[in-house]
C-alpha cells in the first residue's frame, strides 16, 4: 500500500502507524467481505452488472449512493488536491513518480486529439491504486502458503536467491527480478493455482465471428480466467502447484491464452510489470532471511472468497523461521 501510494499519489506514507488512512480504508472498502465469506456489496453490484448490463443506470445509481463512492470520491479528491499543489509549485519536482510524469505529458496530445486533464490523472491514479492493492497483496499471500507448504520449491528458490547475490553483491533489487528465473517461475504457477483476478469481462462494440462462433454486438464477453488456468488439456494435474509448468520449453508448447492472470491483448492490465516486480522484490528481500514453514494454524486447503478479486477466507497463517 506504502509503495502504490508513492507511487499513483506521490506522497510517502506509514501506513501501519495510520497515516493517509482515508486512502487505506477506501482501498479496502472496495475489496472487503463481510464476516460471513460472502461478497460485499460492489462485488454483487458487478456481478449482477455482468449479467444484466441493461440495469447499469440503476446500479451505477446504486453504486454512487453507497458508502465505497464516498471513499472513492475522497480518493480521488486527495489525487486532485495532490496535482494541484504540483501545478502550481514554482520548485523543480523532487521524484519522477507516476503523478509527475501524467503531469509532463499534459501538454501533449494523443491520436484522437485528446489531453491529460487533472480529472483524468486524477481517475488514473485512482485506479491504479485499487487495480494494484488487493492483488498484488493476495498473490503474495498466496504464494507465501504455496512455499510453506512446498519445502522442496521453497529450497530450490532460496538457493537460486543467494546463488545470484554471492555472484552479484553489488546487484540492485530491480536487476535481481529480472535475472531470478525460477522465481519468476513460483509466482506464475501462484497466479495459474490462485488467480487474483478470477474473470474479467470485454463489451462486444461490433458483431463478430471468431472460429465459427458469432459474438453480436453489445454482448458482454465473460473470460473465466480462473477456470481456464485449471483446464486439464493444458495443465495435467491442474491442482498440484508446479513451478516447472513456466520452463521457457513448457510454455512454448502450450497455448499462450492459457495462463492470463493479468488478462490479455491492448487493454491487459496496465500494473502488469509493476505488480511483478513489487511480488518479486517483496519475496527476495524476505526469503533471504526467513524460511516459511507450516504452524498448527496452517491448513491443509486454502478457502476461498471469490469477488472482484479472490482473496483467502481468514487469511493465510504460516510459521516464519530466521534462517541461519
Amino acid at each position: 500500500m506504502e509503495t502504490l501510494i508513492a507511487t499513483a499519489f506521490g506522497r510517502y506514507v506509514n501506513v501501519l502507524r495510520g497515516e493517509a488512512d482515508q486512502i487505506t480504508q477506501g482501498a479496502n472498502a472496495i475489496f472487503r467481505a463481510n464476516e460471513e465469506g460472502s461478497p460485499n456489496a460492489p462485488d454483487m453490484l458487478i456481478a449482477t452488472l455482468s449479467n444484466f448490463p441493461w440495469l447499469e443506470p440503476l446500479l451505477l445509481h446504486i453504486l454512487r449512493s453507497s458508502d465505497v463512492a464516498a471513499y472513492v470520491k475522497t480518493m480521488h479528491n486527495t489525487a486532485m488536491g495532490l496535482i494541484q499543489a504540483r501545478l502550481d509549485s514554482t520548485e523543480a519536482p523532487k521524484v519522477k513518480d507516476l503523478l509527475q510524469l501524467m503531469i509532463e505529458t499534459t501538454d501533449d496530445e494523443s491520436s484522437d486529439g485528446t489531453r491529460l486533464t487533472s480529472e483524468i490523472m486524477a481517475g488514473f491514479s485512482v485506479d491504479f491504486l485499487l487495480a494494484g492493492y488487493e492483488t498484488t497483496a493476495n498473490t503474495l499471500s498466496y504464494t507465501t502458503y504455496l512455499l510453506a507448504m512446498n519445502p522442496d520449491v521453497q529450497e530450490k528458490l532460496q538457493a537460486e536467491i543467494d546463488q545470484y547475490f554471492e555472484e552479484e553483491p553489488e546487484a540492485s533489487l530491480y536487476e535481481a527480478a529480472q535475472k531470478l528465473k525460477y522465481l519468476e517461475m513460483v509466482i506464475h504457477e501462484s497466479m495459474r493455482l490462485y488467480t487474483p483476478i478470477p474473470k474479467t469481462q470485454r463489451h462486444c462494440q461490433k458483431t463478430v465471428t471468431v472460429r465459427g462462433v458469432t459474438i453480436p454486438g453489445g454482448a458482454e464477453v465473460i473470460i473465466p480466467i480462473d477456470a481456464i488456468h485449471h483446464m486439464p488439456q493444458y495443465w495435467p494435474d491442474p491442482y498440484k502447484f508446479d513451478p516447472e509448468r513456466f520452463t521457457a520449453e513448457a510454455k512454448a508448447n502450450r497455448h499462450q491464452l492459457a495462463h492470463m492472470p493479468f488478462g490479455w491483448g491492448p487493454r491487459n492490465c496496465i500494473g502488469l510489470r509493476f505488480a511483478l516486480l513489487e511480488t518479486k522484490i517483496a519475496l527476495m528481500e524476505i526469503l533471504r532471511r526467513y524460511s516459511f514453514a507450516r504452524g498448527p494454524e496452517t491448513p491443509a486447503k486454502l478457502e476461498q472468497i471469490r469477488g472482484i478479486t479472490s482473496t483467502p477466507k481468514g487469511g493465510v497463517f504460516v510459521r516464519i523461521i530466521p534462517r541461519t
